[in-house]
C-alpha cells in the first residue's frame, strides 16, 4: 500500500511545555489509525499540525509524499483534503444543523447549494439512524443526540423512554438487589457499560445490569428502527417511480412565452402519494409566481389528507401516482375548481421550471 501520511521527528512546544517530542509514524491508504493518550498528551495538537492549524517547531509532515511544511503550499487547499472534527464542534450558532453541514461543502469544495443539501441530508440521516448505539453507551454529544429528533422523529419516543427505563433498572438493582451504587469517579468519556461495572466496584450484579441495559435498549429501539427503515424504502420507491416515468414519457414540446395576465388570485393544491414530489411542484409554482408577478399561490399535500381543505382551492394538480383518482377528486371538489391530471415527464419538467409551472396553472385555469 502507498503511504498517505508520514510523520518524521515532529516536535511542538508551547513555551517550556514540550507537547510533541520526536513523533514518528506512517499511515497507509485505506488504514484506520487510532491515537490513544491521556488528556493533555498532545493528541489534538498532533492533528492540528497535520491540518496546518498549528505550525510544528521541528520535523516533517509528508502528505502523499509532499512535505507540507516546506514550499508555497496553500494551507486552505491542503485543509480541503484533510478533514478534522473538533472536540467542541465549533458550530455556527446562527445556522441550523443542516446549514452547518452544508457550509463547508459550499465554501471549500465549491459545491452548489442543492448538491451540498442533498449530501448533508444523506449523511445526517445515516448518523441519526445509528444514534441508538451511542445512546446505549452514553456518548453525550449534543449534535448527535439532536439528529434523531430533527431528522428522525421515529426515534423521539425511544430517545426519551430508554434513559428512564435505564435509571429505573439501576435503582432496582441498587435498592432491591443491594448492588453497590457508584463509588468511583471515572472520566466522562468512559462508555456506560464499562463505567457501570468499574464505577460500582466490579461486581457480578453490575455485569448483569450492563448486559441487561444493552438488551433492553435494543428492544426499545428495534421497532422504531424498523419503522424508519420502512419510511426510507417508501421514499426510494417514490424516487424510482419518478425516474421510471421520466424515461418512459417523451419530453414535452417547448411552450410559447406569451405574457399571461390574471384578474384574480389562483389558489393551487398539488397532491401526490406522500407530499414529497407535490412539495417540489408547489414550490416551483410559487417561485414562478414571484418571477412573473402573477397572483398564484400553491400548497402541497398527500392524497387522502385533502378532503377538508379541497374547497379552498381553485386548481388541483394530481401527480402521476394519483392521477387514477381524477374523477373522485372532481366529485369532491367545489363547483368551478379545475382538477388536472399530469403525466410523468410533464410533471417532472414543471417541478424544475418555475416559470413554466405557473404558466401551466394559469393556462389550465383559463381553459376552465
Amino acid at each position: 500500500m502507498d503511504t498517505v501520511i508520514e510523520i518524521k521527528h515532529l516536535e511542538k512546544h508551547f513555551g517550556d511545555l514540550r507537547v510533541l517530542n520526536d513523533i514518528n509514524f506512517t499511515i497507509e491508504r485505506g488504514k484506520v489509525v487510532t491515537i490513544i493518550g491521556s488528556s493533555g498528551s498532545g493528541k489534538s495538537t498532533l492533528l492540528r499540525c497535520i491540518n496546518l492549524l498549528e505550525v510544528p517547531d521541528a520535523g516533517e509532515i509528508l502528505f502523499n509524499g509532499q512535505n507540507i511544511l516546506k514550499g508555497d503550499l496553500d494551507a486552505s487547499t491542503h485543509r480541503s483534503k484533510v478533514g478534522m472534527v473538533f472536540q467542541n464542534f465549533n458550530l455556527f450558532s446562527n445556522k441550523t444543523v443542516l446549514e452547518n453541514c452544508m457550509i463547508g461543502q459550499i465554501k471549500v469544495l465549491k459545491k452548489s447549494k442543492e448538491e451540498a443539501r442533498i449530501e448533508a441530508m444523506k449523511q445526517l440521516k445515516a448518523v441519526g439512524k445509528t444514534t441508538f448505539i451511542p445512546v446505549c453507551f452514553a456518548v453525550n454529544e449534543p449534535l448527535l443526540f439532536a439528529t434523531p429528533i430533527v431528522l428522525n422523529p421515529y426515534f423521539f419516543i425511544p430517545f426519551l423512554l430508554a434513559p428512564m427505563v435505564n435509571v429505573s433498572l439501576f435503582k432496582f438493582f441498587v435498592d432491591v438487589l443491594k448492588m453497590n451504587s457508584f463509588i468511583y469517579v471515572l472520566p466522562w468519556a468512559t462508555p456506560a457499560p464499562i463505567g457501570l461495572i468499574l464505577g460500582t466496584g466490579i461486581s457480578f450484579l453490575a455485569v448483569l445490569l450492563a448486559v441487561l441495559l444493552i438488551v433492553v435498549d435494543g428492544i426499545i429501539y428495534l421497532p422504531f428502527v424498523k419503522a424508519y427503515d420502512a419510511s426510507l424504502l417508501e421514499e426510494e420507491k417514490q424516487k424510482e417511480a419518478l425516474e421510471a416515468l421520466e424515461e418512459q414519457v417523451k419530453e414535452e414540446e417547448p411552450e410559447t412565452n406569451e405574457p399571461l395576465q390574471l384578474d384574480k388570485k389562483i389558489n393551487v393544491l398539488v397532491l401526490c402519494v406522500g407530499a414529497g414530489t407535490s412539495a417540489m411542484f408547489a414550490n416551483a409554482v410559487k417561485e414562478g409566481a414571484k418571477e412573473t408577478g402573477l397572483p398564484v399561490d400553491a400548497t402541497a399535500s398527500a392524497y387522502g389528507n385533502h378532503y377538508e381543505i379541497l374547497k379552498n382551492y381553485d386548481v388541483v394538480v394530481l401527480s402521476p401516482q394519483v392521477q387514477a383518482h381524477l374523477e373522485e377528486v372532481k366529485q369532491d371538489a367545489k363547483e368551478g375548481t379545475k382538477v388536472i391530471a399530469t403525466k410523468g415527464a410533464q410533471y417532472i419538467q414543471l417541478t424544475r421550471d418555475p416559470k413554466g409551472a405557473v404558466e401551466f396553472i394559469v393556462e389550465q385555469e383559463k381553459e376552465g
